[in-house]
């Protein structure tokens, strides 16, 4: 077996190489030549890589996925993601065979059916369908143990590197960040959208507050979360938060010393909300006027959200071609005749790219992942504490398009991943792929 490498050893194996790329990845703003050495840095840490510090190099990428947009390909970093899974088929070639093969290939049927006739990417969709291989062969294999602890710093310093990086590289943030902030602006880091990079953050806060022994280190990225959180505007951001830091603060609270710690935590943050108060207020002043203000509706409420979903359940239920099969993925393109916008939830993203008959063959191969990956996991007090970064994002679905992303797969195994938190819970049985 595989075994996990020490604590915290992503980072200090790699310091130099994730140095690199995020300086290569910051200068490549205006150099195409530092993008350039920043992939080839990456394809390099890679291979050279334990195979569970390659699933960290993916997880650390996915809040930067739009970093490489300049190089002319949005599918640069979903197309890394086939660095993992071919050094996984190297080393266990007889499991190539077994269902997810054959669950993948439906999947990207269900998707090239929608693409004959319309003059869009392929790439795009290959490297969506090699996430769905690379995370179901890595969640479920018995034989790897991914070290938790470097997954939830993996993808804390990325969102960390996208904030970073877009303040040295976008010219607006970085001439006054505080100003455009409370001039109702959001800030989005490289994500390209404020709604996916307060995801992100948020699963990594949630993923940081289930730690068992939690250190000086882990407040302090906790906090910084925090603040990016509300940076970028999100009310869906704001509310998840609210729920990880009283799950945190609940949960917690099982000795003399933890109270008195969450005490401190909790005088700490109103503290620091009194000391940034007029900030705050004129903050939360923008998302209420976004909101509707006075004339506050359902609609202004969820940000045109409420009536967007209402037009496309009235598409549903008067075109029967969009209702059974669906539209692909570029659903909100092909649907021009109702002006549509993406539906802002996932769930309904499934059922318009691929209508009521995809969205059951795409239920059941999850059904079945989820199954496997419960036989594999013993259930136990910590697996329960561990969804929180599940719950989290299952949550931000309802405000979020992440269908036809390619991080989509990647987020919903490192929530699954945290369900094994110290990787002994593994269940000594059969091969799965033998199914």
């Amino acid at each position: 077996m595989l075994k996990p490498t020490s604590e915290h050893s992503f980072f200090r194996n790699n310091i130099i190489l994730i140095f690199i790329v995020t300086v290569c990845s910051i200068l490549g703003a205006d150099n195409n030549t530092f993008l350039i050495l920043s992939v080839v840095t990456v394809i390099f840490a890679m291979a050279i890589s334990p195979f569970d510090h390659k699933f960290c190099w993916s997880i650390f990428l996915v809040p930067n996925i739009r970093i490489f947009d300049n190089l002319g390909s949005t599918s640069i970093v979903n197309m890394l993601f086939i660095i993992p899974l071919i050094f996984y088929f190297i080393r266990s070639p007889y499991k190539i065979k077994g269902w997810p093969l054959f669950a993948a290939l439906i999947l990207f049927c269900l998707e090239d059916f929608h693409k004959i006739g319309y003059e869009e990417s392929i790439l795009d969709l290959i490297g969506w369908i090699l996430a769905f291989l690379s995370c179901v062969y890595i969640t479920l294999d018995d034989e790897i143990e991914i070290n938790t602890n470097d997954l939830s710093y993996a993808l804390t310093l990325g969102t960390l590197v996208s904030f970073i990086a877009c303040l040295m590289t976008d010219s607006f943030w970085t001439s006054d960040l505080i100003q455009n902030t409370i001039a109702g602006y959001r800030f989005e880091g490289f994500a390209s959208d404020p709604n996916a990079y307060s995801a992100y953050l948020c699963i990594a806060l949630a993923s940081l507050a289930i730690k068992p022994n939690m250190k000086v280190l882990d407040y302090l990225m906790m906090g910084a979360l925090m603040v990016l959180g509300i940076l970028t505007g999100s009310k869906m951001c704001i509310l998840l938060m609210i729920i990880i830091i009283s799950y945190f603060i609940v949960v917690t609270s099982n000795s003399g010393i933890k109270i008195s710690r969450n005490i401190v935590i909790i005088f700490t943050i109103v503290f620091i909300a009194y000391l940034n108060k007029d900030f705050l207020l004129e903050i939360f002043d923008n998302m209420y006027t976004r909101s509707g203000g006075d004339q506050m509706t359902l609609n202004t409420l969820t940000t045109n959200r409420y009536d967007i979903q209402m037009e496309y359940l009235h598409v549903l239920g008067n075109d029967f071609v969009t209702l059974f099969f669906g539209r692909g993925f570029s659903y909100y393109y092909h649907l021009d005749t109702y002006h549509m916008h993406q539906a802002h939830n996932t769930y309904m993203d499934i059922v318009l790219s691929w209508g009521l008959i995809g969205t059951i063959l795409f239920t059941a191969i999850i059904s079945v992942w989820f199954m496997y990956f419960k036989k594999k996991t013993n259930t136990h007090k910590y697996m329960t504490i561990s969804k929180l970064p599940l719950i989290v994002l299952l949550i931000s679905f309802f405000s979020l398009s992440l269908f036809d992303a390619g991080m989509f797969y990647f987020v919903i195994s490192y929530c699954m991943l945290q369900l094994r938190p110290a990787n002994k819970t593994i269940v000594e049985s059969e091969n799965i792929y033998d199914y």
